[in-house]
């Protein structure tokens, strides 16, 4: 999961036009996004593990 959530944003973000530190707040967003359904995953869901990625496009 963690290399996806850096691969995609590489390969996504220069083709958008942006730079090195869009591309740490793509990463960044990934991750958050992730910890919060792993949150509620965990207190609402069926206490099993969710895979959540970025997109592939």
């Amino acid at each position: 999961m963690l290399g996806t959530t850096v691969i995609i944003p590489t390969a996504l973000v220069p083709q958008m036009g942006g730079g090195n530190e869009e591309k740490a707040w793509m990463i960044q967003t990934v991750m958050f996004v992730a910890g919060i359904n792993t949150l509620i995953q965990r207190f609402l869901g069926t206490r099993l593990p969710a895979v959540m990625g970025a997109p592939t496009p």
